[in-house]
């Protein structure tokens, strides 16, 4: 099982008939997070996930990329490897199908819809 298989898995798990959100080891119940937004000190905006058992940072910043309020560039790699596709399923944001190459990587770029803020 990957990485991803298993956020995904976490994602759609029920404890106590609640959804949950796995980030980094931290498991967020469904109704006890929110979404938080901050900025990058280029203007752009940086999304994080909250809840009371803890917090993730789920955005990344790519300078000279200026984005679109509402728009973020997601971290979809490394320890939060599988996260676009999870908060897709779960309509907590819309992925764009905007990429932007950075090293290796292209980073997507999606739009918050979940109001949890």
């Amino acid at each position: 099982m990957t990485a991803a298989q298993s956020f995904r898995e976490k994602l759609m798990a029920r404890h106590h008939n609640i959804p949950t959100y796995r980030l980094s080891g931290v498991f967020i119940p469904e109704d006890d997070y929110r979404f938080s937004v901050g900025y990058y000190a280029d203007g752009n905006q940086s999304l994080s996930i909250r809840g009371k058992t803890g917090s993730h940072m789920i955005s990344t910043n790519l300078d000279e990329s200026p984005l679109e309020r509402g728009t973020f560039f997601i971290k979809n790699w490394s320890e939060n490897d599988g996260i676009l596709e999870s908060l897709v399923t779960s309509r907590a944001v819309e992925d764009t199908g905007i990429r932007i190459g950075s090293g290796f990587i292209k980073v997507p770029v999606v739009k918050l819809l979940a109001p949890h803020i």
